[in-house]
Parts: C-alpha cells; sequence; structure tokens
C-alpha cells in the first residue's frame, strides 16, 4: 500500500540527489580519485635514480639523490656498525666528533673547475630532455651521467665513487640570482682498491664477443687487439708506468681520457690533490722513483742472504731463526741503500788468500784504527808512504767476543750479522748475593740488549707485514720522517716511534678505512699530531690484535696508577694477559723516553 503522505520524486530530483550522493562519497574518501591516478614503483625508478616514496605514493622524497650519494650514505653506516661494535675503539669520539673532510676521507680527490664547460657536455651526451627537467641547470644535469662514465671505465680499480654535493646559492631579492657558472668548483672522491688500482692492463673481452664493440667506443683510439700469452685474442688499453709511483698516475690519465673523450671536459678544467710530496722522497737519478723499488731490492737481498744463512753446515751451533732489524727492511727508510759495485780494477786477489788488497800502483786511504769493541773485527796492517801507497800485504786478525758481529756484502749492499742467545737477557739479569741465592734484577745493559734482539727484530717483522698488508704504508712513514726532520724533531721523536705513529693509522684508522695512497696517510698522521691529547693519554697501537678492551682498560688504569704495586692489578688478569700488558708498558716507557 502506497503512503499518502509520501510525495513522488522529479526527474530533476532525482538528479540533484544523484549529484548529492556523489559528493557524499568523495567528501567520505578525498583520496580515492587520487589513489587511482597514484605512479607505480616501475614509473618512479624510470625517471629517478633514488627512489623514495612519501606517505601519498606521489612525491619521491630522494629525486635529486644520485646513485653514487645513495652508495655513500650505505658505505658511512657499515663502517659505523663496525667501529661502534669494537670495543677498542671509542666510537661516540670516532663517529660523533671527529670530522671527516673529503681530502682525509679518500684516496684520491679531483676538482672539477669551470663548470660552464658542462654545457657543452650536455650537448655531447644528448640530455637536453634532462636539462630541460633541471630547468636549465646544466651541472645537475650532467654530474650524474659524468659519474656513470668514470665509474665505467675505473671498473674494479676503485670501492668507492663519491662527490661533493652542490649548493644550493643565497642571493638578495633587489638583486638578480646567481649564474650556474658561479657555483664552486665539483670535488669527485676515489676509495681505492689497490689490488687493481696500480694495473697498467685494462683488458676487454674477445674480439669475437659482442661487448668487444662497447668496449671499443667506451676507450676509443686507445683501445687495441692484443694477443695474450694464454693465447686469448683481446681488446686491451695499456698505460704507461715504470714506477709504482708512476702508475699511482694512471687512475688519473683513465679520468682526464674518458672525460675529454666523451664529455669535451679539458684536462684544464681537472685540479688533482695528489703526488705533490713525491719530489721529498725522490730516489735515482734515471728513473726518478720514490724509492719503493729500492725498498724492495733491499729487502730481496736480506732474504738472499738469509738463505744462505740458513744453509750454512758444520757450525759449532744451531741457527733457530734469521730475522731483520733495520728499518730498510720494514720499508721504512727515508732514503733506501743503494748497491754499491766494486771495482776491481783497483784490487788484486793473491794465491792462497780469500780477501783483496789494493794494487801497488793505486791510491789507498791512509791508515785508521780500528773501531775496538764487541764483534768480529778485521784488522788490517798497512804501512803506507806519505802518498798513501800501499807496500805490503795485509794481515787478518779476527777476535770474538760473548755477541758476535760480522759484516758482509750481498748484492752490493753491506750487511752486519749479529749473532745472539735468546736467554741471553735473562742471564744478564742474575746475580748472586752475599748468601749464595740467585736473584733477578733488571739493569741498563739487559734492556739493551733485549731492545736490540728481541724487540726491535719484532717491530721489523711486523712492519713488514704491514707494509705486504697495505701498500702505501712504508711511503706514508717515510713522508712523516722527512717532514719530523724537516721541523729538527727526529732527534726527539726516535725511527721506531715514529712508524708506530703511522702504524697506527693503518691499524686503527676509525672513522675512516685505511689509507690507500701516501698523501692521505700524511695528512692523517699530521692531524693526529696536531689534534691528539698526547699530555693525558696514551697511543695504544694494537700490533697483533690480540689486546682486547679488557686490556686496554687495565693498561689505562695501569698508567694513571704507577705509583701503586702492579699486583693489585695482576690479580685480575691470567698469566696470558699480563704478558703482554708487561710488554706495553716498557713498549710505553721507551715512547716516553724517545719523546
Amino acid at each position: 500500500a502506497k503512503n499518502p503522505d509520501s510525495k513522488a520524486v522529479s526527474r530533476s530530483d532525482s538528479s540533484i540527489y544523484l549529484l548529492f550522493l556523489a559528493c557524499s562519497v568523495l567528501v567520505a574518501s578525498p583520496c580515492l580519485s587520487f589513489l587511482l591516478l597514484q605512479p607505480s614503483l616501475p614509473e618512479f625508478h624510470a625517471a629517478f635514480s633514488v627512489v623514495f616514496v612519501d606517505p601519498s605514493g606521489h612525491l619521491n622524497l630522494l629525486a635529486d639523490m644520485t646513485v653514487f650519494t645513495y652508495k655513500r650514505i650505505q658505505h658511512e653506516a657499515s663502517l659505523s656498525l663496525t667501529f661502534w661494535d669494537d670495543p677498542t675503539v671509542d666510537g661516540f669520539q670516532a663517529l660523533l666528533m671527529t670530522p671527516k673532510s673529503m681530502l682525509r676521507t679518500y684516496d684520491n680527490v679531483f676538482k672539477l673547475v669551470n663548470l660552464v664547460k658542462l654545457q657543452t657536455s650536455c650537448k655531447k651526451l644528448l640530455l637536453l630532455n634532462e636539462l630541460m627537467d633541471h630547468s636549465g641547470n646544466y651541472v645537475l644535469t650532467a654530474l650524474p651521467f659524468v659519474l656513470s662514465l668514470l665509474q665505467r671505465g675505473l671498473g674494479e680499480r676503485i670501492h668507492l665513487l663519491v662527490h661533493s654535493l652542490p649548493q644550493d646559492p643565497e642571493w638578495p631579492v633587489d638583486s638578480a640570482p646567481p649564474k650556474h657558472k658561479d657555483q664552486p668548483p665539483l670535488s669527485i672522491g676515489l676509495l681505492l682498491n689497490l689490488e687493481h688500482a696500480l694495473s697498467v692492463l685494462e683488458r676487454g673481452p674477445p674480439a669475437d664477443n659482442p661487448k668487444a664493440a662497447e668496449f671499443r667506443q667506451l676507450w676509443g683510439s686507445l683501445s687495441q687487439l692484443r694477443r695474450f700469452q694464454d693465447g686469448a685474442i683481446t681488446e686491451a688499453v695499456l698505460w704507461s708506468g715504470n714506477s709504482i709511483s708512476h702508475r699511482r698516475f694512471i687512475v688519473l690519465k683513465i679520468i682526464n681520457h674518458l672525460l675529454e673523450l666523451h664529455a669535451d671536459i679539458p684536462k684544464s678544467c681537472i685540479i688533482v690533490a695528489g703526488g705533490q710530496l713525491d719530489d721529498v722522497i725522490a730516489c735515482g737519478i734515471q728513473n726518478h722513483t720514490t724509492g719503493e723499488e729500492e725498498s724492495l731490492e733491499v729487502v730481496q737481498s736480506y732474504d738472499d742472504l738469509s738463505r744462505k744463512l740458513w744453509q750454512l753446515k758444520d757450525l759449532p751451533l744451531s741457527i733457530t731463526s734469521v730475522q731483520g732489524a733495520h728499518q730498510a727492511l720494514r720499508y721504512t727508510q727515508v732514503f733506501p741503500p743503494v748497491p754499491v759495485r766494486l771495482d776491481y780494477s783497483f784490487f788484486e786477489k793473491k794465491k792462497n788468500r780469500l780477501g783483496l788488497v789494493p794494487k801497488e800502483n793505486n791510491p789507498c786511504p791512509c791508515y785508521i784504527a780500528p773501531i775496538k769493541g764487541n764483534g768480529i773485527q778485521t784488522l788490517f796492517n798497512l804501512s803506507t808512504h806519505q802518498n798513501g801507497i800501499v807496500s805490503h800485504d795485509v794481515d787478518i786478525i779476527q777476535k770474538f767476543s760473548l755477541r758476535k758481529k760480522l759484516e758482509t756484502i750481498n748484492d752490493g749492499l753491506v750487511f752486519r750479522i749479529q749473532v745472539a742467545y735468546h736467554r741471553e737477557p735473562q742471564i744478564l739479569r742474575e746475580s748472586l748475593t752475599p748468601e749464595g741465592m740467585l736473584i733477578y734484577r733488571d739493569n741498563a745493559e739487559a734492556q739493551a740488549l733485549e731492545l736490540e734482539t728481541l724487540h726491535k727484530p719484532f717491530l721489523t717483522s711486523t712492519l713488514h707485514g704491514l707494509q705486504q698488508q697495505y701498500g702505501c704504508f712504508g711511503v706514508v712513514c717515510r713522508l712523516a720522517k722527512r717532514w719530523l726532520a724537516s721541523q729538527f724533531l727526529l732527534e726527539d721523536i726516535r725511527e721506531e716511534a715514529a712508524d708506530l705513529l703511522v702504524a697506527s693509522l693503518f691499524l686503527h684508522p676509525a672513522p675512516f678505512t685505511p689509507p690507500s695512497s701516501p698523501q692521505v696517510g700524511f695528512l692523517r698522521f699530521l692531524h693526529l699530531l696536531s689534534t691528539f691529547d698526547w699530555k693525558n693519554n696514551p697511543l695504544i697501537v694494537n700490533l697483533n690484535g690480540k689486546l682486547t678492551g679488557k686490556l686496554q682498560l687495565g693498561y689505562f688504569t695501569l698508567l694513571f696508577r704507577a705509583s701503586k704495586p702492579f699486583l693489585l692489578l695482576s690479580e685480575k688478569l691470567s698469566a696470558s694477559q699480563r704478558q703482554p700488558l708487561l710488554q706495553l708498558l716498557q713498549c710505553h716507557m721507551i715512547l716516553q723516553k724517545s719523546f
């Protein structure tokens, strides 16, 4: 039955009702139509390198971030977690209080100046559409493509490629805005991979591989078809570099070539921070190297001499170990010794004799009395005329003592061999009381002998291993000593102390990674000297990695409670833990004397 009070709804009223209903639905869910037009994630990735969408789903918060900045954030986050979880690192000081400038953080840093040249790069790389997206800012437009080009060319030579962030300029409202060419230079930093960074060969795909054309397009005229010893015929690029110091500039050569070939950026627009200190440690007149090859020759000659010593037979005592103690054997001597070849034309060999004597018609130096002391001494009794002419033969007398020394020549280098007994320092500490009781008392002679025969060989072998792990360790040590000598500080800071200071930069690099180039290591060395609290804190160098956070805390406590008995602290430590703690205290006392 129909309700008598009801009224029929007209067509116009129904249209008004439907319109009201639609508006009510739109008000109830205002984002319904907006969500229907939300772009998908692949569409975001097609337009941007890094995508981080806000809750609305329409705004990419990282639209201007490059892939290289994102990788830099990942790298820094990984380093922070590593150092924060390390109990031997002061994470708060390293991560939150230490500034990280680009020059001290990255191994190679170069700058792009005269940024107006990037306009030509946009035309060369066909980036006109991207240039319109950035409202004509050719710096932001060309930067990602230039970095991608360098990443392709450097490949495995680097771990990380980063760049400085372009600054948003400020200007008064009553003046014209600054132009893009007025921006500060762009800084680009590289973390090197030492396994491949110094390689002179860039080997490409085989000639019949489809990727060979892409390789030739990347390297241009430098790409050549070469045949290798394994029989493979591939595309390759060969760089020049006769020494390690020359091969460090291969990365710069790659950057210059790629930017000039593909982006029309000339070499004059690239400024490199590196290699300026090579001249202060240069060795050699012809090749002009930085001494790394000369240091390697010294170590190889020492290894050859060690093998000869091990092969000696019919000795009264057996050889248990041969250890080097000189700084040249750990690659840290500022100017490594150069082999000297003996000119045999000035000497003649007598029959039934093992030595050489000067010829009668050649002058020789005046007679000098031999230095008296322990060791094997060879005394030459020479009678000379006033003009220094030899008149008769040579008598050789050898004297032996408890600590024997012998000087021998091998490959043009003179080595001093010292015979040592590992229990000799302990024997020197023994003494008898009037009652006949055997006691042990430390003395200066035992400490000096222990330093020469135990601590120095251990330090040399450890730092030699550090050089094998980090190829630029020796060069950084030599630069540091060169600087200390120029400041007249090398007489106060012993060479062993300088080597340990540099070793701390490689063993405890927080908040950085270990240096892979000499100039970065040297800059960190200067920063360490100028900022470390030498008055209140000791610098602990954990050479073998066995010093835990608990032992470091005990070492600090020991230093600040030096007037109290050591047993108060040693009761909480085992015998194996007390021994390295005592060794650290001895090393600290040695360093304190040197400073």
